[in-house]
């Protein structure tokens, strides 16, 4: 049976709440068998027409950082050091 939006494993919908979209693509796509194209697609879907699992996930996201901008924070408490001990020295 193909999953449609409207129903998709527990697991996938759970994980979307969660704001892991990753996560419930991969859990999709085991429980199915289908391919990442179609896996992608129906979530996106399913956030699109639930309102409520959309406000879910964007909750759920608001904890979540990219790795991307850890490193940048990261580099720049490194590069404010830097400039501070060189002014002291």
């Amino acid at each position: 049976m193909e999953p449609t939006p409207d129903h998709l494993p527990e697991r996938v919908v759970s994980a979307l709440a969660d704001g892991r979209k990753i996560e419930a693509i991969k859990a999709l796509r085991e429980a199915t068998g289908i391919g990442l194209q179609d896996a992608l697609g129906l979530v996106e879907r399913r956030l699109k027409d639930d309102f409520a699992l959309r406000a879910a996930y964007d909750r759920g996201r608001r904890g979540v950082v990219s790795p991307g901008v850890r490193w940048a924070v990261v580099l720049l408490i490194i590069a404010l050091a830097v400039l501070l001990f060189v002014r002291r020295v």
